[in-house]
């Protein structure tokens, strides 16, 4: 049914023009807006202000992980210095978009102006309000849900990558320093020795071609402190670029309770993509049905055309398909059922495969860290031995090729114990980097950006 009004308004524009003018956005840290914007009459920005479930649970949890864990949280705190990831304004858009459709909810209003051939002056509010959409408006929240929760999956896994990377430079710059302090500290054991020599030699004992030995394995170590050096240094320098600062303080192994309650980002991505097939497939199933609005034009001009954008005030009411109507078999619908299917099979992969990674990585680091325990024992032994052997030197009871012996075994022993200790941070890494406890978190920089949105 059809409704029309002759009455021309000559004096709704310009009070409509100085309506919305008055309307526009206040924000100036806002981009520009060319065109004025209505004010809300009962939707405020609840999706935009607020902190989604899932970033406020792995907010929550990777808090409590950087509460036993300092140092790694001062390490995070530096990545977090150097600005906002790629990531978190995809995470932004996200929010702004699903906020947009909220308003879609309400009368969707549209100005035109124009001149006709004649000269006339047509100025018109088109408007428009959906009184029954057969599911669509809750459909599209739950797509908007899930891509909300996709972004925040993709922004919590390069978040904990680029702060894993920090971690595994720190890691590495304080191994090779402490494999830099070994062979420091063979070359001067074999400094000690090729003085003891020297005097074996003037007492009767050995030969000067012995020395030789002496000097080989001494330029060795130096060699050895050379290269682990270097590396330090060059970790040492992608730490600074990471995180803007240089961290000298040995790391500890890491702290971590138990994880049953944490959601690996992987997973969480997995579940989000399963949610948002789901939506699509109630959005495919809500488009099928009739949808009931109401449309007007107002304004002023000619009598003249009819229509929606006719130069008439006219009012309709009625139903409506969104599409037209499928030839047999809605395989439309059949593909986003398929679809729905197959992103929660990939559900149950993304578990499985998070699970074997966890367990694997779990068994690593019992593995490692028995082998730490054991190279703790080894080393106090072989530390044990040294000192005790070089008086049987000094004595003439051990050849030198048996200094040489003991104290390579003693150089491979301390060498493997820091090698472990690197190989059990590392693996204990890779496993809260996996279950993405290394953010995102609060911080004052989060709290500021909050505001501000």
């Amino acid at each position: 049914m059809t409704i029309h009004h002759s009455t021309k308004y000559s004096v709704l524009i310009p009070i409509l023009g100085s309506f919305l003018s008055s309307c526009a956005s206040s924000d100036i840290d806002a981009p520009a807006q060319a065109i004025p914007s209505l004010p809300t009459p009962f939707i405020g920005e609840k999706k935009v202000v607020e902190t989604p479930k899932e970033q406020a649970v792995a907010i929550v949890a990777n808090s409590q992980f950087y509460a036993q864990n300092q140092i790694y949280k001062e390490i995070a705190d530096g990545v977090a210095s150097r600005g906002a990831l790629s990531s978190e304004y995809f995470l932004q858009s996200t929010r702004f978009s699903h906020e947009a459709f909220r308003r879609t909810i309400l009368p969707q209003i549209t100005p035109s102006a124009s001149v006709d051939d004649e000269g006339n002056f047509i100025g018109r509010l088109q408007i428009e309000q959906v009184i029954f959409d057969g599911g669509r408006f809750k459909a599209g929240n739950r797509v908007l849900d899930a891509e909300q929760a996709i972004a925040f999956a993709d922004y919590a896994i390069q978040y904990n990558e680029r702060v894993g990377t920090a971690i595994d430079a720190y890691l590495r710059q304080d191994m090779h320093n402490a494999l830099t302090e070994i062979s420091h500290g063979i070359t001067e054991r074999y400094n000690s020795l090729q003085s003891k020599a020297k005097r074996r030699i003037s007492g009767g004992i050995g030969s000067k071609a012995e020395l030789s030995l002496f000097e080989l394995k001494q330029f060795e170590a130096e060699t050895e402190a050379s290269r682990d050096i270097a590396e330090a240094d060059a970790a040492r320098l992608e730490l600074q670029q990471l995180i803007g600062k240089n961290i000298d303080t040995a790391p500890p192994l890491i702290e971590l309770e138990s994880n049953q309650n944490v959601v690996a980002p992987v997973v969480a991505r997995a579940l989000a993509e399963s949610k948002r097939a789901a939506g699509e497939l109630y959005a495919e199933r809500a488009e099928t049905l009739p949808r009931l609005s109401l449309r007007g034009s107002v304004g002023t001009g000619t009598n003249q055309g009819l229509g929606f954008d006719d130069r008439v005030n006219s009012f309709t009411a009625g139903f409506g398909l969104s599409r037209p109507l499928t030839w047999g078999r809605d395989y439309g619908l059949k593909a986003a059922s398929a679809e729905a299917k197959a992103a929660k099979a990939e559900v149950e992969e993304a578990k499985r495969d998070a699970e074997v990674q966890l367990k694997t990585l779990d068994l690593r680091i019992a593995n490692l860290t028995a082998q730490l325990f054991k190279s703790n024992t080894l080393l106090i032994q072989s530390q044990q031995r040294v000192a005790s052997f070089e008086k049987q030197f000094l004595s003439g009871n051990a050849s030198i090729v048996e200094a040489v012996g003991i104290i390579d075994t003693y150089k491979r022993i301390a060498r493997n114990k820091v090698e472990t200790r690197f190989a059990l941070l590392t693996a204990q890494r890779e496993k809260i980097q996996l279950l993405g406890l290394l953010g995102p978190y609060e911080t004052a920089a989060t709290v500021s950006n909050k505001k501000g949105h």
